[in-house]
């Protein structure tokens, strides 16, 4: 009988041992994933700011151009004797309509998420793009 309370208390350390062990595995690997996911997510984050910031990079360097050619744009419009034509306005309209568009995009570039980017990359290039194509199509026309 004492024998037998003796391998109940021993069973009873043994299964409590092995919870005990099962927990802290179970604990651990919990805790390894977790670390993994706050890594990735800071490998993640790392890469997106890289990327934001050559982008502000280049978009800064494409702005200084265009701000060249508007420059240039004026002076040539300060020079013209008639008035603008009906066509001129709207060229400079659609230039400055994608101008503050470029300039808005540019300001909401830090508030995309990865998953976004590639979508907000291209069409930021394409837009930033377009705005050199008008001022030099107008600049050709002056």
């Amino acid at each position: 009988m004492i024998v037998m309370m003796k391998m109940r208390e021993i069973f009873a350390v043994l299964l409590f041992s092995v919870s005990v062990i099962a927990l802290s595995a179970c604990s651990s690997g919990q805790q390894k994933k977790n670390n993994d996911a706050k890594e990735l997510k800071k490998e993640v984050s790392a890469e997106l700011q890289e990327k934001q910031s050559k982008m502000t990079q280049r978009a800064n360097e494409k702005l200084a151009d265009i701000n060249e050619k508007i420059k240039e744009l004026n002076n040539k419009i300060e020079k013209q004797t008639e008035e603008l034509s009906e066509e001129q306005q709207k060229a400079l309209d659609k230039l400055q309509d994608k101008r503050v568009q470029v300039n808005e995009q540019l300001n909401n570039l830090k508030n995309i998420s990865m998953e976004e980017w590639d979508d907000f990359e291209t069409t930021f290039k394409e837009d930033l793009d377009s705005v050199i194509i008008i001022a030099d199509d107008i600049l050709d026309k002056f």
